[in-house]
């Protein structure tokens, strides 16, 4: 099955239209931001997901809780984690009734993230570093 969205994935995300639901997917992109941090000692791969600190609405919620352990975002990460969303939620219902769906849906979206822009590192070229950056980040 070809799934939607996957050539979506290839590409360098636009930035998330202001609204609740990406203010939450910004909520969500912080922990993935933070997963990658504790996994991957790449500050290449980090500087490209984490911002310093973000003034956006798109980033308010994680202010409005923010007690100093949680990590802001650059907004291309907050539009890449929509668009993932919205695979994903689209790949729930082709892949909910076969075996391991989330296993499923990481083989076959992680190629396709593995060729987006926002994670070519600078530091480290290799396709086996982006896709060790690409799995966590679906995972």
């Amino acid at each position: 099955h070809q799934l939607p969205y996957l050539s979506a994935l290839e590409w360098y995300p636009s930035l998330p239209p202001q609204s609740l639901r990406s203010s939450t997917l910004a909520l969500i992109a912080g922990f993935l931001v933070r997963a990658v941090q504790d996994n991957i000692d790449c500050l290449g791969c980090i500087d490209k997901l984490r911002a310093p600190t973000c003034t956006s609405t798109t980033t308010a919620l994680i202010a409005g809780i923010d007690r100093g352990g949680l990590s802001y975002l650059t907004l291309a990460f907050v539009g890449f984690v929509s668009i993932l969303e919205g695979a994903a939620s689209k790949a729930a219902a082709v892949l909910v009734n076969g075996p391991q769906p989330l296993k499923k849906f990481g083989e076959v979206v992680v190629p396709s993230i593995v060729k987006n822009p926002l994670f070519m590192c600078d530091r480290n070229h290799s396709e086996a570093h982006r896709m060790e950056v690409a799995k966590l980040v679906v995972k």
